[in-house]
Formats: C-alpha cells, structure tokens, sequence
C-alpha cells in the first residue's frame, strides 16, 4: 500500500506543470544529447509566447541534438563513446489519465563516425483516472543510424531503422502487442551556433497496416550560454484507425556539467486532444572506452 502511496505521489509531481500550459497518437519519446560541437488567456497566451521566444532564441544565438524531443538527429555519439540515458517521461490526458515510462534504459554506441548502435529497454507505467497502477517491462527497442556525411554547417541526411519487439505486457497496456518497425529519413544542418533536424519517419505496427502511421517533426536548437542549450520542436502524426491525426511541440533545455553528463528537460502538449501535458526529464552519461 505504502509502495502504490509514494507511486502516486511521484506521478502527480507533473501535474505542477500544467499552471503553466493550457490543455492523438502520442509518438514516443526519444534520443539524446551529444558531446561533439555539431553536436506552457493566460495559459495560451504564456505558451506562445514561451514558443515564440524560445524560438527567436534558437534562430538567433555548436549545438547537439536529439533528447529531450522527439524528433531525431542524424549525429551518432564519438567514436567508442557510450552514450546512456536515463529518461523519466510523463503524458497526461485530458480525463486525468497518466502514462508514460518510469525510466527507459536507453544505451547508444558510437562504431564509427558515421554509426551509432543501440538499445532502450523502457519500465512503462499506466494510471487511470481512479488511479489503478500498471507498470512493468515495456517492448525493447534495437537501433541503428547511420549518417551520410559529417559537415553539419553543409548538411547531410542520416537513416535510422529502430525494430521494438513485443516483449511488454499488452493486456496491461505495457506493449504494442506486435513487433514495430520504424523507417525514419533524417537530415541535419548546422548555421553557426544553431542547429536544425527534421525527422520523417512511418511506424509500421507489422500485421495491423490500419494503425501504422506517419510521423514526422522539426527541431531546432541553440547554444546560449556555456553548457546550457534551448530548443523546441514541432510534431505531427497521421491518423489511424483507432486514433486522428495529432500536432503538437515540445520546449526543452539541456545543461551539462561535470565533463561527461547532462540534465535534459522538455515540457509540452498536444495542439488538440491529448495529451494534454508533457514531460521529459533526465540525465545522460558519456563514457569513453
């Protein structure tokens, strides 16, 4: 009973949030920080404007990509550097239900400069609105990327096919119940400080075509001071069978510190419908071998 007591407790901590947002598919949350240089009227109104300024911030003050947004990067880490994440991610739906993953072991290797390999192995958890708790082993993910060039100030395009295997608990609302195959085109390009990616990808649920779906997102952050960056992304997602197609953004931050770590934070929501309210929140570690 205790256990399930401070699990509540956690989760409603991203409630805070929403005094600062105002209220289909929600893809997942992803990909992370690099160490290389190329590496929410009051509530409507306080949104767009934080939007607006973020992103004057980002067009006008190198700079790396990938989490705390969802929209992917085509940079790998360093050559033999292991980049780990470890992400907290919450959505919140507009009839109080909570979801996301209690952390998801997310461990990415740079082979070469042009490859990156990996793995995530997320702990999803699932609240209802009378706060019935699921949690449990979610669908492990293997990942490659491969980018097309490294002169991020001429830009270059990246592929990354992501295949998650059905290995969480679909009754509890833990998995996808089917094997899912991701096939995203990525491109990246660098103007002094600031940096762009965009990320077009289809999500293909194997034997269930009608709810596979497009996705696709643009990002762009910026260095502002030392070792703090700021970014925001746009998303969009088409429509499936059991769900309408979806817009929505994320604002985020990363800070590092000690030569090898970061805090990633973003916060968002859905233009329309759910989820309402957003969060992504975590640190990631670089380790050389």
């Amino acid at each position: 009973m205790m256990d399930k007591l401070l699990f509540l407790i956690f989760i409603r901590v991203g409630t805070v949030g929403q005094a600062f947002l105002p209220v289909d598919v929600y893809p997942p949350l992803h990909r992370g920080f690099r160490s290389t240089e190329v590496t929410m009227s009051e509530k409507g109104c306080f949104i767009w404007n934080v939007l607006i300024v973020i992103l004057f911030l980002t067009i006008s003050i190198s700079v790396s990509a990938g989490p705390p947004f969802v929209t992917n990067d085509a940079d790998p880490p360093d050559v033999d550097q292991w980049e780990l994440i470890f992400p907290f991610t919450l959505k919140k739906g507009a009839d109080g239900s909570r979801s996301g993953e209690l952390v998801t072991f997310d461990i990415n290797y740079g082979y070469d400069q042009f490859t990156q390999l990996s793995i995530e192995a997320p702990i999803p958890y699932k609240i209802t609105p009378d706060d019935d708790i699921q949690w449990g082993v979610g669908d492990i993910l293997f990942e490659y990327k491969r980018r097309f060039g490294t002169d991020a100030s001429k830009g270059y395009f990246g592929v990354n096919p992501q295949v998650s295997f059905p290995t969480g608990d679909y009754k509890r609302g833990l998995g996808a119940e089917r094997v899912m195959v991701q096939l995203p085109l990525i491109y990246q390009k660098q103007w002094d400080m600031t940096l762009f990616y965009t990320d077009l990808r289809y999500k293909w649920l194997v034997g269930d075509e009608k709810n596979s779906f497009w996705f696709a997102g643009f990002a762009v952050e910026r260095e502002v001071i030392s070792r703090v960056e700021i970014g925001a992304e746009i998303y969009s997602t088409s429509s499936t069978e059991n769900s309408n197609s979806n817009m929505g953004f994320n604002a985020g931050l990363k800070y590092g510190w000690d030569n090898g770590k970061e805090f990633l934070l973003s916060l968002g929501r859905s233009f329309r419908g759910d989820p309402e309210f957003t969060l992504f929140a975590g640190i990631t570690i670089f380790i050389y071998t």
